[in-house]
């Protein structure tokens, strides 16, 4: 009986990127092509909520803690100084 020589065969992970790589290939390309297509057909969409609470009364009139009034503890004693 004569044998004929078999090709190699890789085996684990190599051996199977081997033997599909252009079907991976395809594959990426493929879905690639279609977001690409999808991004250029699709509409422009913008939007954005919010929400305000407004509290009515004279208690809800007070600074904010967070808030600051510009200045910082150099310009008022600068201010002093200048002043005096």
């Amino acid at each position: 009986m004569i044998s004929v020589a078999q090709p190699e065969q890789s085996s684990g992970l190599s051996g199977a990127l081997r033997r599909h790589l252009w079907k991976s290939i395809g594959a990426i390309t493929l879905c690639v092509g279609a977001a690409v297509a999808y991004t250029a057909v699709s509409p422009m969409y913008y939007g954005s909520e919010a929400k305000i609470f407004v509290r009515l009364g004279r208690e809800s009139v007070s600074l904010d803690p967070t808030a600051t009034t510009g200045q910082n503890g150099l310009g008022a004693r600068l201010a002093r100084k200048r002043a005096q």
